[in-house]
């Protein structure tokens, strides 16, 4: 396991880190958050992925980082001894991530597990993939703005460099729309992509994307055009580890 004294950040590098947050803080918002609960819940068949025996007594949970913490409210009747962190390690820099980790690893109890979940912002898996050009867009847009859009695809090593063992991951392509095989989660998945897409404009421009004003205005009704047509799908990484017990 890595070793070495945690880095203390100064409150001006906390603002810093924390302004990188870029969406919402409202009712709004939070609203969003638990849709997209529901939708990822739906499409990975469940909230806890780690291979914990969830029949075990008296087991606690740490929430990190998922929003106001409707996850920890849906899975209290389960409370493994593991974490949850979603969704905000992309928006960390390459060289601020293990310490990240290795602070909410330092929270776990041995034989505790971890599980990370967050989003594949790079890779297009949308099909068929040559007629999804707002979804190329879309990925293209998201991965100009958080710091590290292949974050998600490093993780199982990240944990791995930290000692952990049974490090697993699991991918599953979260499609939005009406080509999800489940009217209600294809609904909450059109939803979620159409306000992400918005958020994600609100923080860069056409010139930054090298589109015209038309192309810029005209990229949301697009985007549900292609949700409604195509297999748009975004990929989520569920990723576990286990602290060893000695």
């Amino acid at each position: 396991m890595s070793q070495g004294s945690p880095a203390i950040m100064s409150e001006d590098q906390k603002q810093e880190i924390g302004g990188r947050y870029f969406l919402p803080r409202n009712l709004e918002e939070a609203a969003r958050m638990k849709n997209q609960h529901e939708w990822l819940k739906g499409g990975a068949g469940g909230l806890v992925l780690a291979p914990i025996d969830l029949g075990r007594q008296g087991m606690r949970v740490l929430d990190s980082a998922t929003a106001d913490g409707y996850w920890i409210q849906d899975v209290k009747s389960i409370f493994p001894e593991s974490t949850e962190f979603r969704f905000v390690i992309p928006l960390f820099a390459e060289s601020e991530v293990q310490p990240v980790l290795r602070k909410l690893i330092k929270c776990m109890k041995p034989g505790a597990w971890i599980q990370l979940v967050e989003m594949d912002f790079k890779t297009p898996v949308s099909e068929p993939l040559e007629s999804c050009q707002a979804a190329q867009k879309f990925h293209k847009l998201t991965s100009s703005v958080v710091s590290d859009p292949l974050a998600s695809t490093k993780l199982a090593a990240r944990l791995n460099e930290e000692g952990l063992t049974n490090v697993t991951y699991q991918t599953v392509d979260m499609i939005a729309g009406s080509s999800h095989p489940d009217a209600a989660l294809g609904e909450r998945g059109r939803r979620n992509m159409s306000s992400v897409m918005a958020y994600f404009q609100s923080v860069s421009s056409a010139e930054k994307m090298g589109m015209t004003a038309q192309e810029w205005a005209s990229l949301p009704n697009e985007f549900e055009d292609e949700m409604s047509k195509y297999k748009i799908a975004v990929r989520v990484y569920f990723v576990w580890g286990q602290k060893p017990v000695a």
